[in-house]
């Protein structure tokens, strides 16, 4: 028994992986601004050889930050892929503001300044065929906000650019993507859709993109259009950099 499992875990450790990457982030509209991020997380394999062909089950916890310096998100998560094209799972999100001049907020009615948790679970599917290929996401959050300040009725949500009931909200969001590979590049559009169920609020980006590949590095050129139900529409520009020091075994 004992020879199973140090067969087990050495099978284990072979079979895993652990993945890093880091870049930024800038969009145009309503104001120009933007984050840096890194991303990391654990790979293991639950069945199958992802070397040998796109069937197989993974597990991945992972953690992302970001900060814009005065806005800033940790975002822990664990993802179960059944089969390398499903994922499925669950996180907690925090968000910590420390600015209260944004110029698409009154900060003196909404409270600009705090820390909200965002505990939420997600579903997530890719399809392939040929060149082309589409994800669909789905997740529900539950979000409450920790007001130090006792300022305003509402929250502000700066990543979707509108304002918020302060406590026991509950957020739905779908993203959608189409896209075509050329070689390792790739061209296709995104439709992010947001709804804040209690405040009866809703944001909408739609994009077109191109991402250019060169070996670890990947830049993504977005244009398309951003509004919210509190932010009138508007030309939004997009531009993303990221380096994959160590790639991930997951497909999406």
């Amino acid at each position: 028994m004992k020879y199973l499992i140090l067969t087990l875990l050495i099978s284990c450790n072979l079979a895993a992986q652990v993945d890093f990457k880091y870049g930024a982030t800038a969009r145009s509209y309503p104001s120009l601004g933007g984050d840096a991020f890194i991303d990391t997380g654990y790979n293991q394999i639950l069945w199958g050889d992802n070397g040998q062909s796109p069937l197989y089950g993974l597990i991945r916890p992972s953690v992302t930050g970001s900060s814009s310096v005065v806005v800033s998100t940790y975002d822990a998560k664990l993802t179960v892929y059944p089969i390398s094209f499903i994922g499925l799972g669950a996180g907690h999100k925090e968000v910590t503001s420390e600015y209260d001049e944004f110029t698409y907020f009154d900060c003196t009615d909404v409270a600009c300044e705090g820390k909200m948790f965002k505990d939420y679970s997600f579903g997530k599917l890719a399809l392939a065929y040929g060149p082309f290929l589409s994800t669909f996401s789905y997740s529900e959050f539950r979000n409450t906000y920790h007001d130090d300040y006792n300022t305003g009725s509402s929250v502000a949500e700066y990543e979707y650019i509108l304002a918020t009931q302060l406590n026991n909200e509950k957020q739905i969001q779908r993203t959608y993507f189409l896209g075509y590979k050329l070689g390792d590049d790739l061209i296709g559009l995104v439709s992010d859709q947001v709804q804040f169920l209690e405040s009866n609020k809703d944001y909408q980006l739609h994009l077109a993109i191109y991402q250019k590949r060169i070996e670890n590095f990947k830049m993504t050129f977005g244009i398309g259009s951003l509004h919210s139900s509190d932010q009138k529409p508007g030309l939004n520009l997009i531009l993303r950099m990221e380096h994959i020091l160590l790639p991930s075994l997951a497909l999406f």
